[in-house]
Protein backbone atom coordinates (compact mmCIF):
# COMPACT_ATOMS: atom_id res chain seq x y z
CA UNK A 1 0.00 0.00 0.00
CA UNK A 2 1.37 3.80 -0.73
CA UNK A 3 1.77 5.69 1.96
CA UNK A 4 1.70 9.34 1.96
CA UNK A 5 3.66 11.30 4.50
CA UNK A 6 2.05 14.14 4.97
CA UNK A 7 4.01 16.85 5.98
CA UNK A 8 5.89 16.18 2.43
CA UNK A 9 2.65 16.68 0.47
CA UNK A 10 1.84 19.98 2.84
CA UNK A 11 5.41 21.37 1.55
CA UNK A 12 4.83 20.13 -2.13
CA UNK A 13 1.20 21.83 -1.86
CA UNK A 14 2.19 24.92 -0.20
CA UNK A 15 5.41 25.54 -3.03
CA UNK A 16 2.86 25.24 -5.52
CA UNK A 17 -0.30 27.04 -4.45
CA UNK A 18 -1.11 30.63 -4.75
CA UNK A 19 1.16 32.69 -7.14
CA UNK A 20 0.58 35.23 -4.04
CA UNK A 21 0.17 34.04 -0.62
CA UNK A 22 -1.70 37.10 0.19
CA UNK A 23 -4.82 35.15 -1.16
CA UNK A 24 -4.81 33.25 2.04
CA UNK A 25 -8.39 34.82 2.74
CA UNK A 26 -9.96 33.33 -0.77
CA UNK A 27 -9.93 29.74 0.06
CA UNK A 28 -11.07 30.64 3.72
CA UNK A 29 -14.02 32.39 2.04
CA UNK A 30 -14.82 29.12 0.00
CA UNK A 31 -14.78 27.66 2.77
CA UNK A 32 -17.47 29.85 3.98
CA UNK A 33 -19.73 30.03 0.91
CA UNK A 34 -19.37 26.15 0.88
CA UNK A 35 -21.41 25.84 4.56
CA UNK A 36 -23.55 28.10 3.37
CA UNK A 37 -22.78 30.98 4.78
CA UNK A 38 -24.61 34.43 4.76
CA UNK A 39 -21.75 36.57 5.69
CA UNK A 40 -18.18 37.13 6.20
CA UNK A 41 -16.01 39.83 7.99
CA UNK A 42 -12.63 40.00 7.82
CA UNK A 43 -10.98 42.76 10.13
CA UNK A 44 -7.77 44.14 11.30
CA UNK A 45 -7.29 43.31 15.33
CA UNK A 46 -4.30 45.38 17.10
CA UNK A 47 -2.01 42.39 17.69
CA UNK A 48 -3.48 40.61 14.02
CA UNK A 49 -6.50 39.93 11.89
CA UNK A 50 -9.44 37.83 12.18
CA UNK A 51 -12.08 36.39 9.54
CA UNK A 52 -15.26 34.96 10.53
CA UNK A 53 -18.66 33.56 8.95
CA UNK A 54 -21.56 32.15 10.25
CA UNK A 55 -23.99 29.03 8.53
CA UNK A 56 -22.95 25.44 9.00
CA UNK A 57 -19.50 25.18 11.41
CA UNK A 58 -16.84 23.33 10.05
CA UNK A 59 -15.70 19.61 10.84
CA UNK A 60 -14.69 19.53 14.09
CA UNK A 61 -11.36 17.84 12.92
CA UNK A 62 -10.82 21.15 10.46
CA UNK A 63 -11.40 23.56 13.66
CA UNK A 64 -9.03 21.32 15.71
CA UNK A 65 -6.21 21.75 12.82
CA UNK A 66 -6.64 23.79 10.10
CA UNK A 67 -4.98 22.01 7.51
CA UNK A 68 -6.79 18.98 8.58
CA UNK A 69 -9.07 18.94 5.27
CA UNK A 70 -5.49 17.78 3.20
CA UNK A 71 -6.01 14.21 4.11
CA UNK A 72 -9.30 13.86 5.58
CA UNK A 73 -12.10 13.55 3.13
CA UNK A 74 -14.66 13.83 6.28
CA UNK A 75 -13.72 17.47 6.55
CA UNK A 76 -15.09 17.75 2.85
CA UNK A 77 -14.85 21.33 0.44
CA UNK A 78 -14.86 23.42 3.18
CA UNK A 79 -11.81 21.10 5.09
CA UNK A 80 -9.46 21.49 2.03
CA UNK A 81 -10.17 25.66 1.92
CA UNK A 82 -9.13 25.94 5.15
CA UNK A 83 -6.24 24.04 4.45
CA UNK A 84 -5.29 25.76 1.71
CA UNK A 85 -5.68 29.16 3.03
CA UNK A 86 -3.70 27.45 6.19
CA UNK A 87 -0.88 26.47 4.16
CA UNK A 88 -0.37 30.20 2.31
CA UNK A 89 -0.31 31.75 6.11
CA UNK A 90 2.37 29.19 6.51
CA UNK A 91 4.60 30.28 3.23
CA UNK A 92 4.27 34.03 4.67
CA UNK A 93 5.57 32.76 8.26
CA UNK A 94 2.62 34.55 9.77
CA UNK A 95 2.47 32.09 12.59
CA UNK A 96 -0.52 29.31 13.11
CA UNK A 97 -3.84 30.21 13.07
CA UNK A 98 -6.66 29.43 15.33
CA UNK A 99 -10.17 28.59 14.45
CA UNK A 100 -12.80 28.17 17.18
CA UNK A 101 -16.87 28.33 17.11
CA UNK A 102 -18.27 31.17 18.88
CA UNK A 103 -21.96 31.40 19.03
CA UNK A 104 -23.30 30.96 15.68
CA UNK A 105 -19.95 32.19 13.78
CA UNK A 106 -16.77 30.13 12.90
CA UNK A 107 -13.82 32.68 14.14
CA UNK A 108 -10.50 32.14 12.69
CA UNK A 109 -7.56 34.42 14.09
CA UNK A 110 -3.86 35.36 13.21
CA UNK A 111 -1.86 36.41 15.87
CA UNK A 112 1.01 39.45 15.96
CA UNK A 113 3.44 38.17 13.39
CA UNK A 114 0.64 39.32 10.70
CA UNK A 115 1.69 43.26 10.65
CA UNK A 116 -0.31 46.05 9.24
CA UNK A 117 1.38 45.78 5.87
CA UNK A 118 1.00 42.00 5.17
CA UNK A 119 -3.16 42.58 6.65
CA UNK A 120 -3.85 44.91 4.27
CA UNK A 121 -2.31 43.06 1.34
CA UNK A 122 -4.62 40.08 2.33
CA UNK A 123 -7.74 42.53 2.42
CA UNK A 124 -6.90 44.30 -0.98
CA UNK A 125 -6.80 40.26 -2.45
CA UNK A 126 -9.62 39.38 -1.01
CA UNK A 127 -11.90 42.49 -2.53
CA UNK A 128 -10.24 41.89 -5.77
CA UNK A 129 -11.48 38.55 -5.64
CA UNK A 130 -15.10 38.80 -4.61
CA UNK A 131 -17.93 38.50 -6.59
CA UNK A 132 -20.93 36.15 -7.82
CA UNK A 133 -21.72 35.89 -4.55
CA UNK A 134 -25.03 35.57 -2.63
CA UNK A 135 -22.67 35.95 0.31
CA UNK A 136 -22.33 39.58 1.98
CA UNK A 137 -18.75 40.60 2.74
CA UNK A 138 -17.35 43.13 4.62
CA UNK A 139 -13.76 43.93 5.24
CA UNK A 140 -12.93 46.27 8.27
CA UNK A 141 -17.24 46.64 8.87
CA UNK A 142 -17.19 48.18 5.18
CA UNK A 143 -19.71 46.29 3.00
CA UNK A 144 -17.31 44.97 -0.13
CA UNK A 145 -19.52 45.63 -3.46
CA UNK A 146 -20.17 43.00 -6.79
CA UNK A 147 -18.93 43.74 -9.93
CA UNK A 148 -21.44 41.32 -11.34
CA UNK A 149 -23.72 43.11 -9.64
CA UNK A 150 -23.29 46.70 -10.64
CA UNK A 151 -25.59 47.47 -13.65
CA UNK A 152 -28.61 45.48 -15.23
CA UNK A 153 -27.47 42.12 -17.21
CA UNK A 154 -27.23 42.31 -20.87
CA UNK A 155 -28.11 38.77 -20.51
CA UNK A 156 -28.03 36.27 -17.92
CA UNK A 157 -28.67 32.51 -17.55
CA UNK A 158 -27.81 29.81 -14.45
CA UNK A 159 -29.21 26.21 -14.05
CA UNK A 160 -27.64 24.15 -11.06
CA UNK A 161 -24.55 24.69 -10.68
CA UNK A 162 -23.42 27.28 -13.25
CA UNK A 163 -24.72 31.24 -13.29
CA UNK A 164 -23.40 33.87 -15.88
CA UNK A 165 -24.23 37.71 -15.96
CA UNK A 166 -22.88 39.84 -18.77
CA UNK A 167 -22.68 43.56 -18.34
CA UNK A 168 -21.86 46.44 -20.51
CA UNK A 169 -18.48 47.69 -19.04
CA UNK A 170 -16.88 50.92 -21.10
CA UNK A 171 -13.38 49.50 -18.85
CA UNK A 172 -13.39 46.19 -20.68
CA UNK A 173 -11.19 45.61 -23.18
CA UNK A 174 -12.27 46.16 -26.95
CA UNK A 175 -13.33 42.39 -27.40
CA UNK A 176 -14.49 41.93 -23.79
CA UNK A 177 -13.37 39.92 -21.01
CA UNK A 178 -14.57 37.08 -19.28
CA UNK A 179 -14.07 36.67 -14.98
CA UNK A 180 -14.28 33.28 -14.04
CA UNK A 181 -15.56 32.65 -10.22
CA UNK A 182 -15.82 29.56 -7.97
CA UNK A 183 -17.77 29.86 -4.95
CA UNK A 184 -17.96 33.70 -4.56
CA UNK A 185 -14.28 34.30 -5.51
CA UNK A 186 -12.59 35.12 -8.79
CA UNK A 187 -10.36 32.23 -10.14
CA UNK A 188 -9.35 33.83 -13.31
CA UNK A 189 -9.93 36.79 -15.57
CA UNK A 190 -9.00 37.07 -19.26
CA UNK A 191 -9.73 38.53 -22.67
CA UNK A 192 -12.47 36.90 -24.73
CA UNK A 193 -14.18 38.08 -27.97
CA UNK A 194 -17.92 39.06 -26.88
CA UNK A 195 -17.73 41.46 -29.89
CA UNK A 196 -17.37 44.99 -27.78
CA UNK A 197 -17.22 46.44 -24.47
CA UNK A 198 -18.65 43.41 -22.12
CA UNK A 199 -17.75 41.86 -18.94
CA UNK A 200 -19.42 38.07 -18.69
CA UNK A 201 -18.98 37.11 -15.42
CA UNK A 202 -19.65 33.40 -15.05
CA UNK A 203 -19.43 31.17 -11.19
CA UNK A 204 -19.79 27.56 -11.20
CA UNK A 205 -19.30 25.20 -8.15
CA UNK A 206 -17.86 22.55 -10.30
CA UNK A 207 -15.04 24.41 -12.16
CA UNK A 208 -11.98 21.88 -11.57
CA UNK A 209 -8.97 24.67 -10.88
CA UNK A 210 -5.42 24.19 -11.21
CA UNK A 211 -2.91 23.33 -8.61
CA UNK A 212 -2.10 26.34 -7.92
CA UNK A 213 -5.94 27.94 -7.52
CA UNK A 214 -5.37 30.09 -10.37
CA UNK A 215 -6.91 28.86 -13.38
CA UNK A 216 -10.12 27.10 -14.84
CA UNK A 217 -8.75 23.56 -16.12
CA UNK A 218 -9.92 23.47 -19.60
CA UNK A 219 -12.17 20.63 -19.33
CA UNK A 220 -14.83 19.46 -21.03
CA UNK A 221 -17.01 21.69 -18.69
CA UNK A 222 -15.10 24.41 -19.70
CA UNK A 223 -15.07 24.04 -23.63
CA UNK A 224 -19.01 24.20 -23.30
CA UNK A 225 -19.26 27.23 -21.69
CA UNK A 226 -17.08 28.62 -24.21
CA UNK A 227 -18.77 27.49 -27.03
CA UNK A 228 -22.06 29.19 -25.36
CA UNK A 229 -20.63 32.64 -24.99
CA UNK A 230 -19.47 32.30 -28.61
CA UNK A 231 -22.80 31.77 -29.71
CA UNK A 232 -23.69 34.92 -27.56
CA UNK A 233 -21.25 36.92 -29.27
CA UNK A 234 -23.40 37.37 -32.58
CA UNK A 235 -26.68 38.39 -30.55
CA UNK A 236 -23.97 41.08 -28.85
CA UNK A 237 -22.97 42.40 -32.46
CA UNK A 238 -26.30 43.42 -32.90
CA UNK A 239 -26.79 45.54 -30.08
CA UNK A 240 -26.04 49.31 -29.68
CA UNK A 241 -22.94 49.72 -28.19
CA UNK A 242 -23.09 51.83 -24.43
CA UNK A 243 -23.41 55.78 -24.18
CA UNK A 244 -20.09 56.11 -22.31
CA UNK A 245 -17.94 53.59 -25.03
CA UNK A 246 -19.50 55.93 -27.94
CA UNK A 247 -18.20 59.19 -25.76
CA UNK A 248 -15.18 57.85 -25.46
CA UNK A 249 -14.17 56.99 -28.73
CA UNK A 250 -15.96 60.04 -30.06
CA UNK A 251 -13.55 62.15 -27.59
CA UNK A 252 -10.58 60.28 -28.10
CA UNK A 253 -11.29 60.83 -32.37
CA UNK A 254 -12.06 63.99 -31.85
CA UNK A 255 -8.24 65.07 -30.33
CA UNK A 256 -6.92 62.98 -32.62
CA UNK A 257 -8.45 64.90 -35.48
CA UNK A 258 -7.32 68.25 -34.01
CA UNK A 259 -4.25 67.62 -33.55
CA UNK A 260 -3.55 66.01 -37.05
CA UNK A 261 -4.90 69.17 -38.40
CA UNK A 262 -1.76 70.82 -37.80
CA UNK A 263 1.08 68.62 -36.95
CA UNK A 264 3.86 67.54 -38.93
CA UNK A 265 4.83 63.79 -40.02
CA UNK A 266 6.55 63.11 -36.73
CA UNK A 267 4.10 64.82 -34.63
CA UNK A 268 1.46 61.72 -36.45
CA UNK A 269 3.63 59.54 -35.73
CA UNK A 270 3.69 60.91 -31.79
CA UNK A 271 0.10 61.14 -31.69
CA UNK A 272 -0.72 57.49 -33.04
CA UNK A 273 1.81 55.73 -30.53
CA UNK A 274 0.53 57.74 -27.64
CA UNK A 275 -2.55 55.54 -26.86
CA UNK A 276 -4.98 58.29 -27.96
CA UNK A 277 -5.93 55.94 -30.72
CA UNK A 278 -8.64 53.83 -29.88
Amino acid sequence: MLRVDPAVMAQKLRDYQFPDAHGFLIPWFRAAASLEARSVDARGLKDGLQFSFDGNPPAPEALKELTAGLLDADCGEAGRQLAFGALAVRRLELGAPSAVRAGDRTVITLGGAVGSAAAAKAFASLRAAYGMSMVKLSVDGAPVPDPSKAGRPVKAWSNNSTEAVILEDPGAPNLGRVRLYKLGMLVEERAFDLGGFYTAYVSSTRFALSLSQSAVVHDKRYAKLVKRLARLRWRLLRRDPPREVVVRVWAKRSLIAAAVAGASVLGLWRILTTGLWP
